[in-house]
């Protein structure tokens, strides 16, 4: 029997994103993200592999609207730090559709629909960093 064919995947999850474009949102709005974000990068938490592949994301839930979260925006694990352009802003999922709205300066995080699936599951949860 032939051995199956195995395709590299480098991690990612994939999903179909739908990303407004926008300018940074105010820094207030998250400073618990950014400061966390810092402490997690600092304990190489969240970094960037030698292969180049990233790992760890951080996010946190809107005050102004539960069903929306800030999360830290694709490819910035290998920043030293994250500025409010590194921040994108979850606004919708639907996850049966494997589809997400976002807005912001970035792309939200290829893990965007696994913080929507506990923040969804978890009204309580404040924030995610894994």
């Amino acid at each position: 029997m032939a051995a199956p064919h195995l395709q590299h995947d480098e991690g990612y999850i994939k999903f179909q994103p739908i990303w407004q474009q926008s300018t940074a949102f105010p820094t207030a709005e998250f400073t618990n993200l950014l400061h966390w974000r810092q402490a997690c990068y600092q304990r190489k938490w969240i970094g960037v592999y030698p292969d180049g592949i990233g790992f760890g994301n951080i996010s946190e839930r809107c005050v102004d609207d539960r069903n929306h979260f800030y999360i830290s925006g694709s490819a910035t694990g290998g920043l030293s730090a994250l500025s409010p352009d590194h921040i994108a802003k979850v606004m919708a999922v639907d996850a049966p559709q494997n589809k997400l709205w976002c807005e912001g300066p970035i792309l939200a995080s290829s893990e965007s629909m696994s913080h929507a699936a506990i923040y969804q599951e978890l009204p309580w949860v404040q924030a995610v960093i894994h």
